[in-house]
């Protein structure tokens, strides 16, 4: 009786609970807008030159959503192959095991479906809303397209919904041992990790006259570059909250206030093109209103309003449809 008490209390301490697994889920959905962050940094330090020269650099920089599939690809691939865990969860001490015997470490099948769903169903994703928005903002039938594929898009969404909270609920009352779909896809769960982490002070070890010390030389490794790795999730969690819209201190302090441009006004006219507006809409940030097809362009190339030179996102463009009078 008192060794199944014990069984039981092993089990339930090294599963995690449902607020580690959300805080882990929202760090990873922040992943992708801290990378874009450091990427326009970078991009806005280089000189046009070298951007120029460099036709690796631009496809870089020019397909974004590319970029950071690569480069996710590549880190989700090396954490899961070290620690049995994608770099949220390993960044908060959980790795992934089988769901019928967490005793197993994850199999070949369970590596490539955790990749499906940790690489590609995210850029999968991305790429639809970017087609809707795209038929959205269109004009005549493709529009109308649009419109039902939002719907379309809104009824999956509400239903992928529903089935995240199944398992949210199942998780939470012990029904089931993973609590995503995804997790039940590839038959992995998370558990808390049992090994210890080496320290720093280890290091004073590994030059001592031990004659085992060649074995601190595999947990070292793990550990600088598990702590660079938190140590640049740290610098990218940083900067996307130093450039939060939420925080209206910062944006207060951080934007500048436009100059007044006396050749703004100028009738119903682009600025970028100069020719009448086709498919207008309005940049939040400054309240110019440019046409669709040039400001994306130019949201390709700056990230800036032509005109203010105040940076801009895509969420900052108001579709607007003028009247029929």
């Amino acid at each position: 009786m008192a060794e199944n008490a014990v069984f039981i209390s092993s089990i339930e301490h090294s599963k995690p609970t449902i607020f580690e697994i959300w805080a882990e889920e929202s760090f990873k959905s922040t992943l992708q807008q801290a990378f874009q962050l450091l990427c326009d940094f970078v991009r806005s330090k280089l000189p046009d030159e070298t951007l120029g020269r460099s036709k690796v650099l631009r496809l870089f920089f020019e397909n974004p959503d590319e970029s950071f599939l690569i480069f996710n690809f590549l880190m989700q691939y090396t954490y899961l192959d070290w620690f049995s865990a994608s770099f949220s969860e390993s960044f908060y001490g959980m790795q992934r095991v089988n769901a019928k015997n967490p005793t197993e470490r994850m199999n070949a099948k369970a590596k490539i479906l955790s990749m499906l769903g940790l690489v590609g169903v995210p850029y999968l994703s991305v790429k639809i809303k970017a087609i809707i928005d795209r038929y959205v903002f269109a004009t005549g039938q493709r529009q109308d397209t649009g419109v039902k594929l939002l719907q379309y898009y809104r009824v999956l969404s509400f239903s992928l919904r529903i089935v995240e909270l199944y398992h949210y609920v199942s998780y939470l009352g012990g029904v089931a041992p993973y609590h995503s779909v995804l997790h039940r896809i590839a038959g992995v769960r998370l558990v808390h990790q049992n090994q210890p982490t080496p320290t720093w002070s280890d290091i004073y070890n590994l030059f001592s006259l031990e004659p085992r010390k060649s074995k601190l030389l595999g947990p070292l490794a793990f550990k600088v570059v598990s702590q660079s790795f938190e140590i640049g999730a740290f610098c990218l969690q940083f900067i996307n909250w130093w450039n939060s819209s939420d925080s209206e201190a910062l944006k207060f302090n951080r934007t500048p206030i436009p100059e007044v441009v006396e050749s703004i006004d100028s009738g119903n006219v682009c600025p970028i093109c100069l020719g009448p507006w086709k498919n207008e809409v309005a940049l939040g940030t400054s309240g110019i209103v440019y046409c669709y097809s040039c400001i994306l362009k130019a949201h390709s190339v700056t990230g800036k309003c032509p005109v203010t030179n105040l940076p801009f996102t895509m969420d900052d463009l108001i579709r607007l449809y003028p009247s029929a009078s």
